[in-house]
Order: structure tokens, then C-alpha cells, then sequence
């Protein structure tokens, strides 16, 4: 889906804008939706969503008293105390390809 802007500018993508595979579009996390739009029209659906990485401040997960997070629970759950406990945002995520 990274690729989108690049493809779909040269014309090598069609748009699904009103075609069967956008009919349950709404199944889908809007973000991952918006990856896949180039100018206002969507070129692709997600099939498949990984996360190559996941980088976490040891400092301030110590400093909240904080273990690193081994599920997207968890993450949720450390965000939170991160927050009430330092004041600092717990979470940041970029979804932008």
C-alpha cells in the first residue's frame, strides 16, 4: 500500500471507487483505508498488516513504572499509566506507508 501515491500517479492503478471491492470497506480500520487513497480515490484494500518494528522509550517506561508491552493490550494498558503517571503521551503511531 506504501506504493500507492507513486502508482497511482503514473497510471499503472485503477480506482475501486464505486467497484464490489470497496463494498465492505467499512471492516476496515480507516487508516489502512487511507493508505491505500491517492488525490481523494482508493487504489487498493488492505489484505495483510504487519509491524516491522516496535521502538519504546526503556527511560520513561522505567521512570512509570512500566513493563515493555508484549501484546497490543498491554501497549494500550502502558500507554494509559505512562500518561497518568508522567503526563507525557504513552503512545505514537504512524500508519503514513
Amino acid at each position: 500500500v506504501g506504493w500507492t501515491p507513486a502508482f497511482a500517479k503514473k497510471g499503472f492503478f485503477l480506482p475501486l471507487d464505486g467497484t464490489e471491492a470497496l463494498a465492505e470497506q467499512d471492516k476496515f480500520q480507516p487508516n489502512l483505508i487511507e493508505q491505500a487513497k491517492y488525490e481523494g480515490k482508493t487504489y487498493g484494500v488492505p489484505l495483510v498488516t504487519d509491524t516491522l518494528a516496535f521502538v519504546y522509550n526503556k527511560e520513561l517506561f522505567e521512570k512509570a513504572g512500566v513493563e515493555a508491552p508484549k501484546t497490543w493490550d498491554d501497549l494500550k494498558k502502558a500507554a494509559a499509566t505512562i500518561k497518568d503517571k508522567t503526563g507525557v503521551d504513552g503512545y505514537w503511531a504512524s500508519t503514513a506507508g
